[in-house]
């Protein structure tokens, strides 16, 4: 499997696919470029549609949380942002702290 700390077990693509890919496309003189759109569209769908289902788990938890926990959250957020190089925000909706 072809592997990345950043890249979830649902989106790996085994070795042996992507050779097997490049070996067909070496038979019929497909392009690299064709074979890598390809595979990314045989096998991102699965991983976005993944995430998807992550990101609407993690809204719902987020619903859940009592005051305290949402408030310690948001601490956390404001320090991402703080500790961010770039000027831009991740989280403009909380740049400034509720009175």
């Amino acid at each position: 499997m072809l592997r990345s700390s950043s890249c979830p077990s649902h989106c790996r693509v085994s070795l042996s696919t992507t050779r097997g890919a490049a070996r067909n496309a070496a038979r019929s003189f497909e392009p690299v470029s064709a074979v890598a759109v390809r595979l990314l569209d045989e096998h991102l769908p699965v991983a976005r549609a993944k995430a998807v289902e992550l990101l609407h788990r993690w809204a719902a938890e987020a619903d859940t949380l009592s005051d305290d926990e949402a408030a310690n959250n948001a601490e956390v957020l404001r320090a991402l942002d703080a500790d961010r190089p770039a000027d831009r925000p991740l989280f403009p909706d909380l740049a400034r702290k509720p009175a």
